[in-house]
This record gives C-alpha cells, sequence and structure tokens, in this order.
C-alpha cells in the first residue's frame, strides 16, 4: 500500500463517519473484513456486521460529527493513522471527543481487518 492509498482509504473512512453512511464505509472493507473499535472488544467480522455495527453507533447515536486525519503511514501492507472526532452523542447526551490511532491491514486496496486504540473525553453541554 501507497501512503496516497493510505490517505484515501482514510479520508473516505472519515467521510463514511461524518455523513453516517455505512455504504460507503462497507465499501472500504474485503468481505470478510473485521473492525475492532478497541483492543478488549471483539472485532465485527464482514459485512452484516460492519453495516450493524455502523448503523447502530454513528447513524443512530451521533449527531455534529467531526473527523480529522492526523499523521498517517503505510509500511508494506499496514497503515497506521492518528485520527480525533468529535460529536454530540444522542444517548449520553453530551459531546464526545475522541483521539485515536487506526492500525490497518489492506488487501488489493480494500481493509482486511482494522484495530482502533482510543481515549475519549465526554463533557455536558
Amino acid at each position: 500500500m501507497t501512503q496516497d492509498e493510505l490517505l484515501k482509504i482514510m479520508t473516505d473512512y472519515g467521510r463514511a463517519w461524518e455523513t453516517q453512511d455505512p455504504d460507503l464505509l462497507c465499501s472500504l472493507f474485503t468481505e470478510d473484513g473485521t473492525y475492532q473499535v478497541t483492543p478488549f472488544d471483539a472485532p465485527h467480522k464482514g459485512q452484516a456486521a460492519l453495516r450493524s455495527y455502523w448503523e447502530r453507533m454513528p447513524v443512530a447515536d451521533q449527531r455534529d460529527i467531526k473527523f480529522t486525519l492526523g499523521v498517517c503511514n503505510a509500511v508494506g501492507s499496514t497503515g497506521y493513522a492518528e485520527w480525533i472526532t468529535n460529536f454530540f452523542q444522542v444517548s449520553g447526551r453530551c459531546n464526545v471527543e475522541i483521539r485515536g490511532i487506526i492500525i490497518l491491514e489492506v488487501e488489493h486496496g480494500k481493509i482486511s481487518e482494522l484495530r482502533k486504540f482510543l481515549e475519549r473525553r465526554i463533557s455536558r453541554p
């Protein structure tokens, strides 16, 4: 994977989050791709599981989403990306800022494995 390919994948990932678009998110992954939200969560595996998670979290529970991409680096088929996102969480009625690192594996231009490491800060409006 080249640096430009990683930047395109991560830019599209950020756009999928901001626009709450499960179709765009799923288009970034292989058919059996995995998405692990934290190191202690079981990964969501496959298109149906990815779509279900995305519809439950960003689509149903987040508003006013802003995704900012930081430093990215591609090494072979592995990508590393720093990111920040801010949103209003509907269920908790709070503002959330998340800063994280994504490590992803890419096969033939699609994400086969995505792992997030993150820290979250919550504030009440």
